[in-house]
C-alpha cells in the first residue's frame, strides 16, 4: 500500500510537506458562518440553512478531492492527530464561537448600561414626582387660604348690602319717605312668611373666578394712545422754550417732549397699581401717603402745562414779514391778534380746557392701574394655574417612573433570553462544523480507491464528537 509524503506538526497531525506537489493545492478555508440574530424571522433561518448547506457541500467536495489525490493513507487516518482539513474546521469553529461570545458580551454590556440608565431614570422620575406632589399640596393649601380670604371679602360685601338695605327701609318708613297708600290698603303690611332656610346657605361665599379688567396688551395699547394725545401739547409748548429751525433744538424738544409724556402717563398708572396692591398681605402700606403727594404734584403739573399752552395761544402773532407791506394788507388781517382772539375764547377757559385734557388722559391711566384684578383673586388664579401645572408634571413623572421601572424590571428576563440565544447559537455552530467534518470524511471515503483508506475514514467518522473540544467552551 502506497503512502504519501507527509510531515508531522506539533499536535501529531499529518500535513502535506511544504514545497511538495500538494503545497499549492491546499483546500480553501471553510466559509464564515453568519452571525445569529442579525436578521429577523424566516430570513435569518434561511441564511443559516444556506450557510450550513454551502459548508457541507464544500467540505464534501474537499474530501472527494483528497480521496482522488490520495492525500492520506490508512495509517494517517488511524493516527492520533486529525487530518489538516478537520483541524482547519476546528479553528474556524473556534473563531466563530469567539465572535459570538464577543458580540454577546458587547450586547450584555449595552443591556447593563440600559438597565442602569432605566433605574436612574426611574429614581429621578420618582424624585420629581415627590417634589411635584409636595409643591402641589402646598399650592392647594395656598388655594384654601386665598379662598378663605375671598369668602371674607364676600361676607363684608354682604354686610354692606344688608346695611344699605336697612338704611333704605328706614328711609322708606320715615314720615313722608314713602308714597301714600291707596284707599283701603294697609300702609304697613305684614311681611310675608319666609320658609325656613338652611343656615349654611345664608353664609356669603365667594362666587368663583370671573374675568375683570383689561388684558396687558390692551392696557399697553391704551397707555400708548393716551400718550399720543398729550405729545402734541408738549411739543408745541416746548418748541417756544427751546427754539425752532435748529437740529439740536428740535432734538432737545423731541427728547423733552417724549420724557414728559411718558412721566405724565406712567405716574398716575403706577400710583393706581400701587393703590390696587394695598389689600395684599405684606404690601407696603406706608407708600400710600407718598403716592397721594405724588398724585398732587402730578395734578399741579397738569395745571402748569395747561396754563403754559393757553398763554402761548394768547400771544399775538406777527404775520408781517416786512413792515412796509402793512399798508397793502387788509386791516382785519393786519390786526389779527392772537389765536384766542380769533376763536373768541378767553385765556383762562383755554387753560382749563388743556388742563382738563391732561387730567382726563392721566385719570384714564390711573383707572387702568387701579382696575387691575384684586390681589386675592390674582393670587388665586396664579396659584390655581401653578397647581394645574404641578399636577400635570406629577402625572408625567409618574408615567416616566412607571416606564423606567418596567424597563429595569425587564432586564433580567432580557439577560436570560440573551443567554439562551447564545447557547443555542453556540450549539448550532458546534453541530454545523461537526457535520462538516463528517461530510469531509464521507467525501474522502466515497472518492478513495483504496479500501483501507475508505475503511479508516468510515471508522474515524464513527467517532463523536469528531472535532476536539472548543477552546471557548
Amino acid at each position: 500500500m502506497s503512502t504519501t509524503h507527509t510531515g508531522a506538526d506539533d499536535g501529531g497531525r499529518r500535513t502535506p510537506r511544504p514545497g511538495g506537489r500538494w503545497a499549492g493545492r491546499r483546500a480553501p478555508a471553510p466559509g464564515r458562518a453568519p452571525r445569529p440574530g442579525r436578521r429577523g424571522g424566516s430570513a435569518r433561518e434561511d441564511g443559516r440553512h444556506e450557510a450550513r448547506s454551502a459548508l457541507l457541500a464544500r467540505c464534501r467536495k474537499e474530501g472527494r478531492r483528497a480521496g482522488r489525490r490520495r492525500v492520506f493513507d490508512a495509517w494517517v487516518l488511524a493516527g492520533d492527530g486529525l487530518p489538516p482539513w478537520l483541524a482547519t474546521l476546528a479553528a474556524e469553529r473556534d473563531r466563530v464561537r469567539h465572535r459570538l461570545l464577543r458580540d454577546a458580551a458587547v450586547e450584555r454590556a449595552a443591556a447593563e448600561r440600559a438597565a442602569a440608565e432605566a433605574r436612574g431614570d426611574a429614581e429621578a422620575a420618582e424624585a420629581a414626582m415627590r417634589r411635584s406632589g409636595e409643591a402641589r399640596v402646598e399650592r392647594s393649601d395656598h388655594l384654601d387660604v386665598t379662598r378663605a380670604q375671598l369668602d371674607r371679602l364676600a361676607e363684608q360685601a354682604a354686610r354692606r348690602r344688608q346695611l344699605r338695605d336697612a338704611v333704605a327701609r328706614w328711609v322708606e318708613r320715615r314720615p313722608g319717605g314713602a308714597a301714600p297708600a291707596a284707599a283701603g290698603e294697609d300702609p304697613f303690611p305684614e311681611p310675608t312668611a319666609r320658609p325656613a332656610a338652611n343656615p349654611a346657605a345664608d353664609v356669603a361665599r365667594w362666587e368663583g373666578p370671573s374675568t375683570t379688567g383689561i388684558s396687558r396688551r390692551g392696557t399697553l395699547a391704551l397707555l400708548g394712545s393716551l400718550m399720543l394725545v398729550e405729545l402734541p401739547i408738549y411739543w408745541s409748548s416746548f418748541r417756544r422754550v427751546h427754539g425752532t429751525g435748529d437740529a439740536s433744538a428740535n432734538l432737545l424738544t423731541a427728547t423733552f417732549t417724549l420724557a414728559v409724556g411718558i412721566v405724565m402717563i406712567s405716574v398716575p398708572h403706577v400710583l393706581g397699581r400701587m393703590l390696587r396692591t394695598l389689600p395684599a398681605t405684606g404690601s407696603p402700606r406706608l407708600l400710600a401717603l407718598p403716592a397721594l403727594v405724588l398724585l398732587g404734584a402730578w395734578t399741579h403739573a397738569c395745571w402748569v402745562l395747561g396754563g403754559l399752552r393757553a398763554s402761548l395761544l394768547a400771544e399775538d402773532r406777527d404775520l408781517l414779514l416786512d413792515p412796509d407791506q402793512a399798508r397793502y394788507l387788509d386791516p382785519e388781517v393786519r390786526d389779527a391778534g392772537s389765536v384766542l382772539d380769533q376763536l373768541g375764547i378767553g385765556e383762562q377757559t383755554m387753560s382749563l380746557l388743556f388742563t382738563a385734557l391732561l387730567l382726563l388722559s392721566g385719570g384714564v391711566a390711573f383707572l387702568l392701574g387701579l382696575g387691575r384684578t384684586h390681589p386675592y383673586l390674582a393670587a388665586y388664579r396664579a396659584t390655581l394655574r401653578e397647581r394645574e401645572r404641578l399636577a400635570a408634571a406629577e402625572q408625567a413623572s409618574t408615567l416616566a417612573a412607571r416606564r423606567a421601572g418596567q424597563r429595569a424590571a425587564a432586564h433580567p428576563a432580557e439577560v436570560q433570553a440573551g443567554r439562551d440565544a447564545l447557547d443555542a447559537a453556540l450549539r448550532e455552530v458546534d453541530d454545523r462544523y461537526e457535520a462538516a467534518a463528517h461530510a469531509y470524511l464521507d467525501g474522502l471515503a466515497s472518492a478513495s480507491r483504496d479500501p483501507a483508506v475508505t475503511e479508516a475514514a468510515m471508522r474515524l467518522s464513527g467517532q463523536w464528537p469528531l472535532l476536539p473540544r472548543p477552546a471557548t467552551a
